[in-house]
């Protein structure tokens, strides 16, 4: 990497490697001689999670470094498409990627096809060069069957780091055999309690009690990666965000209560005072970022005009009344910044879903992505799917293995699912 970095004319490096093969260590190892040659770089990531892990890794090195998301190094704000009906990320300033003589990209098996070609906008009449680091064995982008990075025909030097240098225990080595296996992209792995525990097989009723105690736990509150559970679908993970809620707080509970953990399915948006157009929206909470709430919920009415909204005289919509009713949730992000999150009560949201349905089926992007943005879908965060985790560090992790068997790629998620625990994993039979 040193050579490629000291080598005119060379854009792109791809270092891959799996779980335990050194990867992290080499990258503290280049940053901390990028830095002693006063070569500027810049850490990138395609989500905030693992931005946040890049800074960790950085930090436990004692060393200072620039880390950014993916999106925002490309200056990258969401603009629709009037033609397609597409929000697209559009560079709205000057992208920062160009300015380092340097980045560092981690987590490449998370840039999509869309990411690496704005990546590849941005740096080509630039000296920048783009070192990408990941493991091709994890999870793709959704909707992409393999990362692109992993193959893409502009990255032609390369390094692989086939070896296990470090294995966290027992775990590391199933999370191995699991990726090498063929097999187990058709077929269950048969997981058992290995002899150090750090994969340990519960009853399920044993599974969802252990998750609950560490839930409890002053640490989870000190650091909302101390415990998750891990799941493929969506529906899994409010199941079990519900049943957590009930276990933390009663049957009877509000829907928000101080403590709540938050994670943003899409990006939380809101209005620039005076903006019109295109340009009268801006993100606030990025998608995966999540938040705590930090005070009472409040119950507020919002006025909904069909009129201006473009729903049709004979639409279903107009059926319904003619306010939102929304939770208005204070809340303080992970970063420091505080919001009050708009949540529409279930009667009001299962109308917005019909009302987006109808503006999409005739086109009416402009009032669709208006109605979209007006209200935040921000579900609870004790579970969530493996691709909302990919780039982080989980200290115990309960994936529900029977959520995740009809998956298309098992042993994908499986790996990715396995090498998120720090200490250890929790099985349920």
């Amino acid at each position: 990497m040193k050579q490629f970095v000291q080598t005119p004319r060379q854009t792109y490096f791809r270092l891959t490697g799996y779980a335990g093969t050194g990867k992290s260590f080499l990258i503290i190892q280049l940053m901390k001689w990028l830095l002693n040659q006063k070569i500027s770089f810049v850490g990138g990531s395609p989500t905030n999670k693992a931005v946040k892990n890049l800074n960790k890794l950085a930090a436990e090195a004692k060393i200072s470094i620039e880390a950014h998301t993916v999106a925002r190094l490309l200056g990258q704000q969401p603009e629709l498409n009037e033609e397609t009906g597409k929000e697209e990320f559009i560079t709205k300033g000057t992208d920062s990627i160009g300015g380092y003589q340097v980045a560092l990209i981690d987590e490449f098996s998370m840039i999509s096809k869309s990411n690496f070609k704005d990546i590849n906008q941005a740096v080509w009449h630039t000296p920048t060069k783009v070192i990408f680091v990941g493991d091709a064995a994890q999870l793709p982008p959704v909707g992409e069957s393999e990362p692109i990075v992993a193959t893409h025909e502009y990255i032609n030097h390369e390094a692989t780091l086939s070896s296990v240098v470090r294995y966290e225990g027992d775990i590391g080595k199933v999370a191995e055999e699991i990726r090498s296996g063929r097999i187990y992209n058709k077929f269950l792995y048969s997981f058992k309690t290995t002899r150090d525990e750090t994969i340990t097989c519960l009853s399920r009723e044993d599974w969802l009690e252990c998750a609950i105690a560490f839930f409890k736990s002053q640490e989870y509150k000190e650091n909302p990666d101390y415990v998750r559970f891990l799941v493929w679908r969506n529906k899994t993970a409010a199941s079990l965000n519900d049943y957590v809620r009930t276990q933390l707080w009663g049957e009877d509970a509000p829907d928000y209560v101080p403590g709540d953990r938050l994670i943003a399915k899409i990006p939380v948006f809101r209005r620039i005072p005076g903006a019109k157009g295109k340009n009268k929206w801006q993100i606030v909470m990025n998608n995966s970022e999540e938040c705590e709430i930090v005070g009472d919920a409040k119950l507020e009415t919002s006025k909904r005009d069909n009129a201006v909204l473009g729903v049709s005289p004979m639409s279903d919509c107009r059926k319904k009344p003619t306010k939102w009713e929304y939770w208005s949730v204070p809340a303080k992000t992970d970063d420091g910044l505080k919001l009050d999150l708009r949540i529409l009560t279930p009667d009001s949201e299962e109308s917005r879903q019909l009302m987006m349905q109808e503006l999409r089926e005739r086109k009416r992007w402009k009032q669709y992505y208006d109605t979209l943005k007006s209200f935040d879908n921000v579900p609870y965060s004790y579970a969530i799917t493996t691709h909302k985790a990919q780039g982080s560090s989980i200290n115990y992790i309960f994936p529900d293995i029977a959520d995740m068997l009809p998956c298309p790629d098992l042993q994908k998620i499986l790996y990715t699912a396995l090498t998120r625990a720090k200490v250890k994993a929790f099985i349920p039979q």
